[in-house]
């Protein structure tokens, strides 16, 4: 399945499952299209057996949050096991009760809960200029990949982003969609419920006699 990079961030070395590796993270999917599943990754660099690894959502596709995750990720010495995931969530600006262990789990690994505190902050702080957003959004949207136009316009109205014309077409786009869904709901509810079929013969009377 080939994977989609949106973006790369900074080369360095990490302890990657124990053996140190130059890797680049990136932002981007397992795949093109609709199931896709877009989050954090990384390459590795210089070797012949050149791989990658992703962790992603197939929704929503929170472009910004998956952004930030991979700064995260620029920073972290080691990965592994759940490390990818972990950056995701420390690049949200909320953190829901349930997702408390991935930061606890990375803050293990950078030195403590205080130092990942500051560099949340410092990264939240952070988003990508406009020709970096602008070339993410070409790239999967050029694959068939949709991207979370809530989040968009909430780093918009925030100030954190401008507000490039793809992005108003993404939530035109967006809202075409959820008007189409709730018709298709409203339709289903006022449809009639189906009439039971009236079974004749020996199969009739077996199924009436079995219920």
């Amino acid at each position: 399945m080939p994977y989609v990079i949106a973006t790369r961030g900074n080369e360095s070395q990490k302890i990657v499952d124990g053996n140190r590796r130059k890797v680049v993270p990136f932002v981007g999917t397992d795949r093109e299209g609709p199931f896709a599943q877009m989050g954090v990754g990384f390459i590795f660099v210089g070797e012949t057996d050149m791989g990658m690894s992703i962790w992603g959502l197939l929704g929503p596709h929170k472009l910004i949050q998956s952004w930030r995750g991979m700064k995260v990720l620029e920073r972290v010495e080691h990965i592994g096991h759940g490390t990818l995931c972990a950056c995701w969530y420390a690049g949200g600006r909320k953190i829901a009760e349930s997702e408390t262990s991935y930061l606890n789990t990375l803050a293990a690994g950078l030195g403590g809960m205080e130092t990942l505190h500051a560099l949340r902050e410092k990264v939240l702080a952070s988003a990508p200029t406009s020709a970096e957003l602008d070339s993410m959004i070409s790239i999967l949207r050029g694959h068939g990949i949709d991207i979370d136009d809530r989040e968009l316009v909430e780093e918009v109205q925030a100030g954190r982003i401008g507000m490039l014309p793809v992005i108003e077409v993404i939530r035109q786009e967006a809202e075409v969609r959820r008007q189409s869904f709730r018709r298709e709901l409203e339709e289903a509810k006022s449809r009639p419920p189906p009439v039971p079929r009236v079974r004749h013969g020996f199969l009739g009377k077996l199924t009436s006699w079995l219920h």
